[in-house]
């Protein structure tokens, strides 16, 4: 009984000490890495993200069925929340590394959002406008990989009719980002440690959020006025606002019967198309010409091969 009594009060010591430890390692890490401004905006952003989501109704409030004011803060959320681990991320990593880890993981949750969070960064901070397009680049490749997932869950046949342009844009706009790191790499690490601004700007946020719903209302009105018979033209239109919405669209009418797997392909391929100009849109509108001149070489080679992959298997196919 003492052994055991010892034992026990041992571990309790044992696992205070190390839930002393790293309470130390969370305040260094807080005190070090975050400025006063930083960690004031992420309380705010934490506070804010639970009240507001709290108050938003989540149900559609629009004739057409597709604005969902809870799911387009949440959005918005994600555009801010990106930032803001960017930020952490910069002073972190530093700004190579530390961007484009951030990138490519926010690019699984929405590449359109994290384009946007950097373009923000960009426009107030331009000596490391370079390495926020490389890491803008780099969020397209979650846009490649998601639509492989997205139509593989709907429609395997499908998924196997593009498997090739996905591979072979996937690993373009992969090349084309590396190339933009690669052709940085003599460049003096920026300064990170006078980043401007703050860590997130809800003003971005929110106009991300506005075009994305301007997107969506006028995809529901003009499926609504051209039918379902108009699958490309639909899919195109749908594509500004969420290519993945687009292909599982388009994954559903192929299992259904509806359309055949070339239709089905031929819509993605559309989609994709005006995902990739939505995307440009939203790089101008928050990061200004110079940021969105850099994404466009990328986006526009990513299209391309993938339309010309599509093309060349469409032909070996008949």
């Amino acid at each position: 009984m003492p052994s055991r009594v010892a034992e026990a009060a041992r571990d309790d010591v044992i696992g205070a000490w190390d839930a002393q430890g790293r309470r130390r390692r969370l305040q260094r890490f807080v005190r070090i890495v975050l400025s006063r401004r930083e960690l004031r905006d992420g309380l705010l952003l934490a506070a804010t993200a639970m009240i507001v989501a709290a108050l938003l109704p989540d149900r559609t409030v629009d004739p057409w069925q597709v604005l969902n004011p809870r799911k387009l803060w949440f959005l918005a959320l994600l555009v801010m929340a990106v930032s803001a681990v960017g930020r952490v991320a910069l002073h972190v990593l530093g700004a190579r590394a530390g961007l484009l880890l951030t990138a490519l993981a926010g690019g699984f949750a929405s590449s359109t959002a994290t384009i946007a969070a950097m373009g923000g960064l960009a426009r107030r901070n331009p000596p490391i406008a370079r390495a926020l397009a490389s890491a803008a680049l780099l969020s397209n490749v979650g846009t490649i990989a998601q639509l492989a997932i997205v139509v593989f869950a709907i429609e395997p046949a499908l998924l196997a009719r593009i498997a090739w342009p996905l591979v072979a844009s996937g690993a373009t706009i992969s090349l084309v980002s590396m190339a933009v790191i690669w052709r940085g790499r003599g460049e003096p690490e920026p300064d990170v440690a006078h980043i401007a601004g703050r860590a997130f700007e809800p003003r971005q946020a929110l106009l991300f959020v506005a075009i994305v719903a301007t997107a969506l209302v006028a995809s529901a009105a003009a499926l609504e006025h051209l039918g379902p018979a108009a699958l490309g033209i639909a899919l195109a239109i749908s594509g500004f606002a969420d290519v993945h919405a687009a292909a599982a669209s388009a994954g559903q009418l192929v299992g259904a019967g509806q359309v055949t797997l070339d239709m089905g392909a031929l819509g993605i391929a559309m989609a994709l198309v005006t995902n990739s100009t939505s995307k440009l849109i939203v790089a101008y509108a928050t990061g200004g010409r110079r940021y969105v001149l850099a994404l466009v070489p990328g986006l526009v080679a990513m299209v391309a091969v993938f339309t010309g992959a599509m093309a060349a298997t469409g032909g070996a196919a008949g």
